[in-house]
């Protein structure tokens, strides 16, 4: 997190792959943190958080159905 800045935060279901992934790309290009919703591949979104990083943002992978 960017000091001094408030940061705001999506979570994005569906996020580990596909269109779900590139939404998450543009927000957190846009300096949003980011929360990947993922089902069953906790590898592919924890991958997902590890690109976002790059944006200079946070970015959790959180399990849900």
């Amino acid at each position: 997190m960017v000091r001094g800045k408030k940061m705001k935060t999506v979570l994005i279901t569906g996020a580990s792959r596909g269109i779900g992934k590139g939404i998450a790309e543009v927000f957190a290009k846009q300096s949003y943190n980011v929360a990947i919703g993922y089902l069953k591949n906790a590898e592919l979104a924890k991958q997902v958080c590890l690109d976002l990083k790059k944006f200079n943002v946070d970015a959790i992978a959180v399990q849900g159905d």
